[in-house]
């Protein structure tokens, strides 16, 4: 059991056999035992490349099919369902763990997951701790209710609701309802996966980015913290796996969940970033760093982050009055009034015959 079991996960690896470079999509199908993921990509593939059995458990690997949707070049990833590492007795427990392990890895390594759910028995919490999975390395997802066939109209808009209310951290994954036995809303799971692979390889212009919020901190200006009020300064997308938003603030403060949502809403209503999690970080300079840069700009530095020399940093922080620049001007005046005062007295003598001194 110990061989089997290694040979099925790999942990910390890539999955065997789907090794393959970044710019082909990894859209791996991951859900509980007996949700269908199998027959889900049976139905994709339009053959029976993968065993199907009512019997849960019976994927044991993260099995890999290369696959082209419209033009472009996908990798499939059939998942072993996720479970208690104890259910289904003792006997099958190290060969369960494997199991999750390797679809663990399969979850790290795709780009996108198609979180499969039973629409005819409901949530469980099974669905939920996969789902957090999911979340925790910000993947792009989307939310398939297999089964869909089973239930009404009114039965659907129930199952949509229930998970939009206990799934409140996937509100970016949109919940579409399909059929594995029927094929009924399959094609359209692959098109959001698709168009999900799309936006989360997209970069937004920088130029394009700071007008967006320099408008709307315009129309919405940002709360007051301490006496002053929050500013961003600037924006920019940093080139990650996962679409990341970098603010820098004009002051440090952590930031309300109201602004957080108010932000994520402005960006997704100019690029939708469909069914992909956005990751924003604010950021903003120490109050000490931010005196520093304003005496910098006031010394005539172009750049707005400058790194200046520790003697010259120690010469600014004085008072005006004790600086070396203003004592040399002070010294050079007074310099100036004695020789002008010397050679009036000079010219004074030679005139009326006074002595020069």
């Amino acid at each position: 059991l110990g061989a089997a079991a290694g040979g099925l996960a790999h942990r910390g690896g890539a999955v065997p056999g789907w090794a393959a470079e970044d710019a082909v999509g990894k859209v791996a199908v991951v859900g509980r035992p007996n949700v269908g993921k199998s027959s889900l990509l049976n139905a994709l593939l339009g053959e029976e490349r993968m065993v199907v059995n009512p019997v849960a458990g019976t994927t044991r690997d993260s099995v890999a099919c290369e696959y082209e949707w419209r033009g472009e070049k996908l990798l499939l990833i059939d998942t072993a369902g996720i479970r208690r590492q104890a259910a289904g007795g003792e006997e099958r427990e190290e060969l369960d763990r494997a199991a999750v392990a390797a679809a663990r890895v399969a979850i790290s390594q795709c780009h996108v997951a198609l979180l499969l759910l039973d629409a005819y028995q409901g949530l469980t919490r099974a669905d939920l701790a996969i789902a957090g999975l999911v979340t925790e390395q910000q993947k792009s997802c989307v939310i398939v209710a297999n089964k869909a066939d089973r239930l009404d109209a009114a039965a659907r808009r129930a199952f949509s609701d229930s998970v939009r209310e206990r799934m409140p951290w996937l509100d970016y994954a949109p919940v579409l309802h399909a059929s594995a036995l029927t094929g009924a809303g399959v094609d359209e799971a692959l098109d959001t996966a698709a168009s999900a692979l799309a936006w989360r390889r997209t970069k937004v212009p920088k130029r394009r980015l700071n007008e967006l919020f320099a408008r709307a901190q315009l129309l919405r200006p940002l709360p007051v913290v301490r006496g002053a009020r929050l500013k961003m300064q600037y924006a920019t997308q940093h080139a990650t796996e996962s679409p990341t938003f970098v603010f820098r603030m004009n002051r440090q403060a952590e930031m309300h969940p109201s602004v957080v949502r108010w932000v994520e809403r402005t960006l997704r209503s100019h690029w939708p970033f469909d069914a992909t999690p956005l990751r924003l970080v604010f950021k903003a300079d120490p109050p000490r760093r931010r005196r520093r840069n304003a005496l910098a700009r006031a010394e005539g530095a172009s750049s707005r982050f400058v790194k200046m020399p520790k003697k010259k940093w120690r010469e600014l922080q004085k008072p005006f009055w004790q600086r070396e620049k203003f004592v040399a001007q002070v010294r050079e005046r007074n310099r100036e009034r004695r020789r002008a005062s010397q050679e009036a007295r000079r010219a004074a003598a030679a005139a009326g015959g006074l002595p020069a001194s």
